[in-house]
């Protein structure tokens, strides 16, 4: 077991001429694809511990956090690890984390404990997706999913992950589940803008948990662990091979005598877009059983045009499309019937009701449409006649829940003489403060 302590630091003033501690350790994770037969992947992970320090006024108290690690792959020890499947960090640490060729079924966990030095603290963890390629495709993979059309990879979705509390065997603390079976992708979601940790073992909202007691001697750990599961299912098949993925994770200290665990040092306001032709909007039904990713439309001088037009309704940096099943431009005709659209996007754990995310945008349709948040109607797009389409109208709505949601939009293309176009329109972000 590596020991490479740092003494205890001090961070910036709390406004009263104290000093308010904290201490980042950070956690890099990525995975490198492998072409092989089968669906073979590598992984790769580092620990790094980055600080900063400020001010010259006397320390009212100090702060030092330790992170305690192991790992496990196919439940035995992940001994091909650097510098061991075990041991601890505090400041700069090297590759830890090697996977090479994981195949589907392949299964592996992550635990990490804290030691506190030598105040209590609130912990927080924040996790950024930094990489998600499909790094090209072998013959096998195009046989799988088809030839690649946004360069995104299938993997960080095809992973299944859990993390929860547990003790220092790993072994899951009773009602301590984080997140439950879902995907890589959406886990790294929930953790993007930061999750507060419990020392009570429970899920809590920020200024609920409670705080992390001060370690008893150097070497002991305090309350429960943070554990993380994943496994790559059986039933993925090549559609995966040669994809790449890459996050990072941050664990936060806060010393507790200072804030009320309110204070959330991962946050940075979020905005992420939505819009057709830009996020991964997928078919879900049309009248001739179509179905799969969204195309965009273009030329399609049918319509509104968000390339040369200006619309008050429509953000200005938005870079939403005209989409449809089909794809190329706007002057054909397509079956007519019901056609739906649907977007999944996660809300991060800081959600909530005191805490509340937006989306926000304009809607427009060919011919009328609908389009709805979680099954509760946000806009609506009528039309008068047959050859009519809608300019966008703005819309907006509330997310106070973490977790996945869903955008779906529906369209009604009428019958109609001559050219019967038929697509949807959504320039849309999704903000958190």
């Amino acid at each position: 077991m590596t020991d490479n302590r740092h003494t205890s630091d001090t961070g910036p003033s709390d406004g009263r001429g104290a000093r308010v501690g904290r201490r980042n350790v950070l956690l890099g994770l990525g995975t490198i694809g492998l072409a092989s037969a089968g669906a073979g992947l590598g992984t790769t992970a580092y620990f790094s511990d980055t600080e900063s320090f400020s001010g010259n006024t006397l320390q009212a108290g100090s702060l030092d956090l330790t992170v305690e690690y192991e790992a496990t792959y196919n439940g035995g020890p992940a001994d091909n690890l650097a510098p061991a499947p075990a041991g601890e960090v505090d400041g700069e640490a090297g590759l830890f984390y090697t996977l090479a060729d994981v195949k589907p079924g392949d299964a592996g966990s992550m635990t990490f404990c804290f030691e506190l030095l030598t105040n209590p603290a609130y912990l927080w963890v924040c996790a950024d997706a930094t990489a998600d390629d499909e790094a090209g495709q072998t013959e096998p993979e195009v046989a799988a999913e088809g030839v690649d059309t946004d360069g995104r990879g299938e993997l960080d979705d095809a992973i299944v992950a859990s993390a929860f509390y547990c003790d220092a065997a790993g072994e899951p603390v009773d009602g301590g589940t984080i997140a439950s079976g879902v995907s890589l992708a959406t886990l790294l979601a929930l953790l993007s803008d930061g999750a507060p940790l419990n020392a009570a073992g429970v899920d809590a909202p920020a200024g609920e948990q409670s705080p992390y007691e001060a370690s008893p001697e150097a070497g002991a750990t305090s309350g429960p662990c943070l554990c993380i599961e994943w496994e790559l299912p059986t039933a993925v098949g090549n559609e995966v091979q040669s994809d790449a993925l890459a996050f990072g994770v941050a664990f936060h200290a806060l010393q507790a005598r200072h804030t009320d665990g309110t204070d959330n040092p991962c946050a940075e306001p979020t905005r992420r877009e939505l819009s057709t032709g830009v996020a991964d909007w997928q078919v879900t039904a049309s009248p001739d059983d179509a179905t799969g990713d969204a195309l965009v439309v273009s030329p399609h001088p049918a319509w509104y045009d968000p390339a040369s037009d200006s619309d008050a309704d429509v953000p200005a940096d938005a870079s939403a499309e005209w989409v449809n099943p089909y794809g190329g431009g706007g002057r054909v005709s397509h079956p007519t019937g019901d056609y739906a659209y649907e977007l999944p996007f996660v809300a991060p754990l800081t959600t909530s009701t005191s805490a509340p995310c937006t989306v926000a945008g304009a809607f427009a349709s060919d011919n009328g449409g609908r389009l709805f948040l979680d099954g509760v109607e946000v806009a609506a797009a009528t039309t008068a006649g047959t050859d009519d389409y809608r300019d966008p109208g703005a819309f907006a709505a509330t997310v106070t829940t973490p977790g996945v949601h869903t955008l779906r939009a529906t369209v009604n293309n009428k019958e109609g003489s001559g050219e019967n176009p038929s697509a949807v329109f959504v320039a849309a972000f999704f903000e958190c403060p």
